[in-house]
């Protein structure tokens, strides 16, 4: 499997943290956390590129509409998928039209949305021109 780089960006430290820990129990090992947007963005300013970007745009969809956007404008390839528990549909639509490649929303019991984020990350790898 190859071995991505993701960018996992939650303001809660121990949630960000707990899924690079299942990610890595799944193989995924080259993960950076940032709990704040502007972190992960300077990382453009230094040209480390994710090839995806892992977010929970929680209560704050304004904020979360304009990180997707300035990652979209640094760099359209990376892959930015929304983990999230809320299920408005009106916020989902708006994260997709700013450039977000899914929305996978986090189920309240059993493996809480992970496996089909991981599934996502897959499908997403067996697609992407950069891994062929």
């Amino acid at each position: 499997m190859e071995n991505p780089l993701i960018f996992i960006v939650d303001r809660d430290s121990t949630r960000g943290n707990f899924l690079k820990y299942r990610l890595n129990i799944m193989n995924f090992s080259n993960i950076r956390v940032f709990s704040r947007e502007e972190d992960c963005l300077y990382r453009f300013g230094k040209n480390e590129f994710p090839d995806f970007i892992i977010t929970d745009p929680g209560h704050v969809p304004d904020v979360a509409l304009a990180f997707i956007k300035m990652v979209q404008q640094s760099n359209p390839a990376v892959k930015i998928i929304c983990f999230t528990s809320s299920d408005d549909q009106e916020v989902a639509d708006l994260l997709l039209e700013a450039g977000a490649s899914d929305i996978i929303l986090k189920k309240s019991q059993g493996d809480q949305g992970f496996n089909e984020l991981v599934e996502n990350i897959k499908y997403l790898l067996k697609t992407s021109k950069h891994y062929e």
